[in-house]
């Protein structure tokens, strides 16, 4: 027995057909992720690609958000290849926080032709333990339309650069609104735990902008 795959219609053409000759897919955009299979969102990355969010400071950021829709989380590192690194420190230490603090579970591929066998034995190991399949992807459809408040408020604090999970959670605990966060003064919103004036000047400059 097999779920079906949901995958996210960027992800390469050489990976949906190779599981489309294997088991039942459905091809869709939707965020976040690139894929769903039951209850487990699955992010993949190249090594390049993990190491520009993890650059960028977006890495952290796009897990937290799939942390939030799905009781599981997969991120398949592929190319996985160190070796023209000399100092390697930061990026394991990103793949510990990840794995150790945020409870994701990280697995590492060579090629696409690995990450779409490691998509389809997972498909079957889910599939093997779900009994209506109707009503499981009836779930996965709709799914992430609902989202407690908390969650939502925690979102809207971490889209603000140098605002991370740690940052946002501090915040909402000391002030409760996002509203009072924004209407509070500097001296305030630096007595929260690291807090600096680097965030209050993101946080001045989300509010006080026009597009």
């Amino acid at each position: 027995m097999f779920c079906m795959i949901y995958i996210n219609s960027h992800e390469p053409q050489e990976i949906i057909n190779l599981l489309r000759n294997k088991t039942e897919i459905c091809v869709k955009n939707f965020t976040p992720g690139d894929y769903i299979i039951g209850n487990n969102g699955i992010e993949r990355k190249t090594i390049n690609d993990f190491l520009s969010s993890l650059v960028q400071k977006r890495l952290f950021e796009q897990l937290t958000r799939l942390k939030v829709c799905y009781q599981n989380c997969l991120l398949i590192i592929e190319a996985f290849d160190l070796s023209h690194f000399s100092n390697t420190t930061s990026i394991y230490g990103a793949i510990l926080k990840l794995m150790m603090d945020m409870n994701i579970k990280v697995i590492f591929s060579q090629t696409k032709e690995q990450s779409a066998d490691i998509l389809y034995i997972l498909d079957r190991r889910i599939g093997n333990k779900v009994y209506n399949k109707e009503l499981l992807n009836y779930q996965l459809k709709y799914k992430n339309r609902d989202r407690p408040l908390s969650q939502k408020q925690l979102l809207m604090l971490q889209a603000i650069p140098n605002v991370g999970v740690k940052r946002a959670r501090l915040l909402l605990n000391k002030f409760g609104r996002i509203k009072d966060i924004f209407e509070a003064d500097d001296k305030t919103i630096l007595s929260v735990e690291g807090i600096g004036n680097k965030t209050i000047k993101n946080l001045r400059k989300m509010l006080e902008t026009k597009t």
